[in-house]
């Protein structure tokens, strides 16, 4: 099985950015350049991480989820102002994304990698 120790960094990263976004935003009581210029920094942050990332991901759903996760941190960043939830449903909605793709990176995908399937589909990469 190929070394997902990147994949595990890119998850822990990017939920923790987008987590203290919603920290920040929060906490500033939300003003709106505070949190259109701050989503824009982060993605733009992000960005860059996730350009130097790029090769060193092993796996095509990590990539798939830290790119949904930067368009997710742009428009809950131009969406808060207007539609202001407690922090507590912001921070369980990312945990649940958080949580979700863990579960699979730590017991679906050795057992993936153990047995795979002998289908041939489009998207599913070789194992080496």
């Amino acid at each position: 099985m190929k070394q997902t120790r990147w994949d595990v960094i890119a998850l822990l990263s990017f939920t923790g950015v987008a987590a203290g976004g919603y920290v920040l935003w929060f906490a500033t009581g939300y003003r709106d350049w505070i949190c259109y210029s701050t989503a824009v920094l982060a993605v733009a942050g992000l960005g860059f991480w996730l350009r130097w990332l790029w090769p060193r991901l092993t796996l095509w759903l990590t990539k798939f989820f830290c790119l949904a996760a930067m368009v997710d941190l742009l428009m809950e960043g131009f969406i808060h102002p207007f539609h202001p939830e407690t922090l507590l449903a912001k921070l369980a909605c990312q945990l649940m994304l958080f949580g979700t793709y863990a579960i699979y990176l730590a017991f679906l995908r050795p057992i993936d990698a153990r047995y795979p399937c002998h289908i041939k589909l489009p998207f599913r990469q070789p194992m080496r």
